[in-house]
């Protein structure tokens, strides 16, 4: 047959619904866009606990000891791979306000980077006012404090939420100090979580610390659980099958449409159609409702995800379209390898066989 030939033919099987190309495009773009949305709605949810986890403090560890840990050495663990932010923090003279004569605020003096673990960039010089304090003077960054002993600038206000963590600085006021010199605490952000860095963690101590009392590392929020292995979440998630389940659904309609038609192919061969030509059908055929069950199946995943709590994310998009396209891929596929079967010699089987 000339190509003419096969594509006027293929135009009239699609256009005339002989093909049910519309429906199966539907179908399979549907089901490969759900399996890909089931799998987009896991990840987006593990990436929210994922954050949940860290808004909270949770993945900061606390070494804590009385006067021996060395602020330059805690803020150099920044350093280390895993180890995000470091900052060291001692507790200071509890600071005197007039607008809270009976209430002096706790105050602590923090190296530099300890900016970085309270989430402020301050830009000039100055004290760091958690926001529930700020709140209750009517002051905020930029403003000026009285003190008993004077006027201080607030250079930046943090937000240090009650949600089970150490609240000593939820009403505090913190003051930056160099990092050379001794301190109390060395907070480090370990993420992804990593408990071997603990031993690298307790290097920021002095030499012989803890003969005198115990070095301590702990978790700033335990309310969030131990511990968070987003991997292992992320590898064990059931949706991980998603795209296996796209093929073979892809496969198994791909196969249908052709095996629905078995008689109509055969006979075409018996007409004298060449195997060539009836493979060219079949497969164009499938790759025109193939591709719309791809589109429909794309729309589908960015409905899921711009829905979602993260919302919708290119890289993220990305990996769920091969699991839609992936499922198409199989329907020419499924469809090719069902076309091989048809042979010239069962066309009266499947008269018979017709229902």
């Amino acid at each position: 047959m000339k190509v003419v030939s096969v594509l006027s033919e293929i135009g009239r099987n699609i256009l005339t619904g002989t093909a049910r190309a519309g429906l199966f495009a539907i179908l399979l773009g549907v089901l490969a866009g759900t399996l890909a949305a089931a799998d987009a709605v896991t990840i987006t949810n593990i990436q929210s606990a994922a954050q949940r986890y860290l808004d909270s403090g949770a993945a900061i560890r606390t070494l804590t000891t009385s006067n021996e840990v060395d602020g330059s050495t805690c803020e150099r663990l920044r350093e280390t791979d895993g180890i995000q932010r470091a900052g060291a923090l001692r507790e200071a003279d509890a600071t005197g306000l007039p607008a809270l004569p009976r209430s002096p605020v706790a105050t602590f003096e923090a190296s530099p980077a300890f900016a970085d673990i309270l989430g402020i960039h301050p830009r000039e010089s100055g004290i760091w006012v958690s926001q529930v304090l700020a709140d209750s003077l009517g002051v905020s960054t930029g403003d000026r404090i009285e003190t008993t002993h004077g006027s201080t600038f607030v250079a930046a206000t943090f937000d240090y939420r009650s949600d089970g963590r150490d609240a000593r600085l939820n009403l505090a006021i913190v003051v930056p100090t160099l990092s050379i010199g001794i301190f109390d605490e060395c907070w480090a952000l370990v993420w992804p979580e990593n408990p071997d860095l603990d031993a690298i963690i307790r290097s920021a101590t002095t030499p012989g610390a803890g003969q005198a009392e115990p070095v301590t590392i702990a978790q700033l929020n335990k309310t969030q659980g131990a511990r968070f292995d987003g991997l292992a979440s992320f590898d064990d998630r059931i949706t991980r099958w998603a795209s296996l389940g796209a093929v073979v659904i892809g496969t198994g309609l791909g196969w249908f449409s052709v095996a629905r038609r078995r008689l109509e192919h055969a006979s075409s061969l018996h007409a004298g159609q060449t195997r060539g030509a009836l493979l060219a059908s079949v497969l164009t055929e499938t790759a025109v409702w193939g591709m719309a069950a791809a589109i429909i199946g794309l729309e589908v995943v960015a409905v899921a995800l711009t829905t979602s709590a993260v919302g919708l994310e290119g890289s993220l998009f990305g990996d769920l379209a091969q699991t839609v396209l992936g499922g198409s891929a199989a329907a020419v596929i499924g469809a090719g390898g069902a076309s091989l079967l048809v042979r010239e010699r069962h066309l009266f089987r499947f008269f018979k066989e017709r229902g």
